[in-house]
């Protein structure tokens, strides 16, 4: 199990943040057999879920925005990432800014997966568009 943190991470345009896994150590990023679920709820009321089934990348795993002052955070837990029998899931919750309604903040649900059993050494964070500030960390978490 490894842990992702995620600090004051946003794009440089009002983008999303999207991983991308890859089973040759970052040479290339697998671009289909992704999965994934978000609820959100904002302070403003604002509520709902966006989930593919059939998707390019687990999408939105940090900020959605292109502002600095509400950067937000995400933690997302990362499963089966070396287990060649098993998909590689995500879990996680994120909480961030909104561009367009200043002062407005949400929180979301997020989990996601990765539907071929193989080895995944390497993961890659990229916005749709523009670069990406901040802080990423991982961790590894042993289980007993």
């Amino acid at each position: 199990v490894h842990l992702l943190q995620c600090i004051g991470l946003y794009a440089s345009t009002s983008t999303h943040i999207n991983l991308r896994f890859s089973n040759d150590n970052g040479s290339t990023f697998e671009s289909s057999n992704y999965q994934y679920a978000i609820q959100y709820i904002g302070t403003n009321g604002a509520n709902g879920v966006i989930q593919s089934t059939s998707a390019t990348e687990i999408t939105n795993i940090t900020s959605d925005n292109n502002n600095s002052t509400q950067a937000g955070g995400a933690y997302h837990y990362l499963y089966n990432l070396g287990n060649s029998s098993k998909y590689s899931f995500t879990t996680g919750q994120i909480m961030d800014g909104n561009t367009n309604v200043a002062g407005v903040f949400f929180t979301q649900f997020h989990g996601g997966v990765y539907a071929v059993a193989e080895t995944i050494n390497a993961f890659n964070l990229f916005p749709t568009s523009g670069t990406v500030t901040g802080t990423a960390r991982l961790f590894w978490i042993k289980q007993i």
